[in-house]
């Protein structure tokens, strides 16, 4: 079970992200975001959302946010360009 604070109303998720705060190995910790996202997707999207926008490094948040819509597009993606105009707009 995914442990979570906030309110009752909007729950925030806090793990499995608090769990990472150990790493120190960058591509680790990406990889380690990445599963972790991959399990979050199949949770509640909208705390899966807010637990991947808590971070403050861009990297780490769209390793989180890509590896959310890639499980939940089944893999089946934009091309990064056409992403990237979606997120500006």
């Amino acid at each position: 079970m995914v442990p979570l604070c906030g309110s009752i109303k909007h729950p925030i998720l806090v793990a499995p992200v608090d769990q990472l705060a150990g790493t120190t190995n960058k591509l680790e910790r990406l990889a380690q975001i990445r599963e972790a996202f991959r399990v979050l997707a199949a949770l509640d999207r909208t705390n899966a959302l807010r637990a991947a926008k808590q971070f403050t490094n861009t990297t780490e948040r769209e390793t989180a946010l890509l590896a959310l819509v890639t499980e939940w597009t089944q893999g089946d993606l934009n091309s990064p360009v056409d992403r990237a105009r979606a997120i500006a707009t």
